[in-house]
């Protein structure tokens, strides 16, 4: 026998966590997501400077991961699973690009060229953390 619909409604509600505590993740996030964003800018201004070209290509790179990102989070959501680990795992691999990644431009715009040498380092910087999420 299942519950009435209000008393199942007041169970989902009461797990729910507070709209303080949503906005403090959203704004921490958006935070995070920020300061990668000006790192990898930062690693790649030596090589490419600072013009609209290695910019647009952290933008372009940061926003298609960002809409990645929302896809699959929003699948495992809707599956009622959450990979921790994983996500713990691209945290961390996440913290150590700055210092692995320092070499890249470099040899990028050595090997292929400007434009694309600073759109493969922007990928490179940014997906190697969504790499790390999908192994299991």
């Amino acid at each position: 026998m299942t519950a009435p619909p209000s008393e199942v409604s007041a169970a989902v509600v009461s797990r729910r966590p507070p709209r303080a505590a949503l906005r403090a993740l959203a704004f921490g996030s958006g935070f995070a997501v920020m300061v990668l964003e000006l790192a990898g800018a930062r690693i790649m201004a030596p090589v490419f400077g600072l013009s609209a070209v290695p910019w647009t290509a952290v933008i372009g790179v940061v926003l298609a991961a960002l809409a990645w990102g929302s896809h699959l989070g929003g699948r495992w959501a809707d599956e009622g699973r959450v990979p921790l680990s994983a996500i713990l795992l691209a945290a961390s691999v996440t913290a150590a690009l700055p210092l692995v990644a320092a070499p890249l431009p470099g040899f990028a715009l050595t090997r292929i060229g400007f434009i694309p040498g600073a759109l493969l380092s922007a990928l490179v910087m940014s997906f190697a953390r969504r790499i790390s999420r999908h192994r299991k």
